[in-house]
């Protein structure tokens, strides 16, 4: 693991990275707004250069607008940025269906990410997802999505 699991923003997201390819982020329950977002991409890059690809869980509440259209303008940085030459794959789990069909429609408007939603039921298929896209180790992944939610005061098994 290139970074074990670790809590950021204020304690509210546990955050670990795999093979300096893939990061886990386990994001719990939270009040979703932009200056949140930021704080997620700003922690992130602070303890650890950016990977290509990710497994986002979100454990509670879903980002609303706001919080979605300001993901949109940092992706968008980092894409029109010198970090990546290749495809950014991401999986994220939720519980809801209607965040999982907001995924669907957050990958029309970036241009170097591909994401996938998944239930907290299909949590393999998230890893599995991964594995075939952006070639992680499976094991790995789910040792760090373990880890991550060790890490939150309260861990959750709900997406």
């Amino acid at each position: 693991m290139s970074l074990r699991p670790t809590l950021i923003c204020g304690d509210r997201v546990a955050f670990a990275v795999v093979a300096s390819r893939l990061s886990v982020l386990v994001i719990d329950r939270v009040q979703w707004d932009p200056a949140f977002v930021d704080s997620i991409y700003d922690d992130t890059a602070r303890l650890h250069d950016r990977v290509p690809h990710s497994l986002v869980v979100l454990a509670g509440g879903v980002p609303d607008a706001a919080a979605r259209a300001r993901m949109g303008e940092r992706q968008r940085e980092i894409e029109d940025g010198p970090s990546f030459d290749e495809v950014q794959y991401t999986a994220v789990i939720t519980g809801s269906a209607v965040a999982r069909g907001v995924l669907t429609a957050f990958g029309w408007l970036t241009r170097r990410q591909k994401t996938s939603a998944f239930s907290p039921d299909d949590e393999a298929g998230a890893i599995a997802w991964l594995g075939q896209h952006a070639g992680t180790d499976p094991v790995a992944v789910r040792e760090a999505l373990d880890g991550c939610r060790a890490r939150l005061p309260v861990p959750s098994r709900v997406g």
